[in-house]
């Protein structure tokens, strides 16, 4: 079953994204909010941006990455850091181990190596990303592959599995909003309320909420939601 979580030092903030590791989970939200669960508690971290966050990315609890309209920021468990040369429509963090990825709305994707983009992950950088348009959330697979959101021109989010070269499409036909791996599992979030689980085959359940945006799994049983105002709690 989906539970709300009890929100305490957060409630009431409009909130924008979620992610987490084993050891961690972190939400994000307008004016720079950062809030650090770690399993029995929420802590505000300071902020490192006066934007609204769009996306978060978490390796451990010490080691988070968080991005804005323009800029990536990495928190080291004491400060926070702007990543070099990373201005761009960035939409979406993740991370695979200790690898963490950042897709923008240009099409870029790319990988982040301690205070740097290290390079563009396609062959080619922008001009050979997944779609020409908008990567709006992304998850890391088992081998080299990857699971993302792209804007299909029509007004639909749909969800592709692709390498860089090779697309396959996953979910169609929808206003996706948020993916998570763990392994073989996958979660996939729609804004209107049904919240897939893959485990061999996609299967979903609706927790009578919508205006979902994003989703997180750090160990592929235990998951959480993200409205703007609650959490809830698979």
């Amino acid at each position: 079953v989906w539970q709300t979580v009890e929100l305490s030092d957060i409630a009431g903030r409009n909130l924008t994204a979620v992610d987490g590791a084993v050891d961690a989970a972190v939400v994000g939200g307008d004016a720079g909010t950062v809030v650090l669960h770690d399993g029995d508690t929420w802590t505000t971290l300071p902020t490192p941006t006066a934007v609204t966050l769009r996306t978060v990315a978490v390796v451990s609890a010490s080691e988070i990455y968080v991005a804005g309209v323009s800029s990536i920021y990495r928190w080291n468990g004491t400060t926070w850091s702007a990543i070099a040369d990373s201005t761009d429509d960035w939409r979406a963090l993740w991370r695979r181990g200790n690898n963490v990825f950042a897709g923008s709305g240009s099409g870029a994707l790319v990988t982040i190596q301690g205070t740097a983009l290290a390079h563009y992950s396609w062959p080619g950088g922008r001009q050979a990303a997944p779609a020409p348009i908008d990567i709006l959330d992304g998850a890391a697979l088992p081998g080299n592959d990857h699971i993302v959101i792209t804007d299909n021109g029509a007004g639909q989010r749909i969800v592709q599995r692709t390498n860089g070269v090779t697309n396959i499409g996953e979910l169609s036909n929808a206003t996706y909003a948020g993916l998570s791996t763990a392994g073989v599992i996958r979660y996939a979030i729609e804004t209107t309320g049904e919240i897939w689980r893959f485990d061999g085959t996609w299967a979903s359940r609706t927790p009578g909420s919508t205006g979902f945006i994003d989703v997180v799994s750090p160990d592929g049983c235990t998951a959480f939601a993200l409205l703007s105002r609650d959490v809830l709690k698979y």
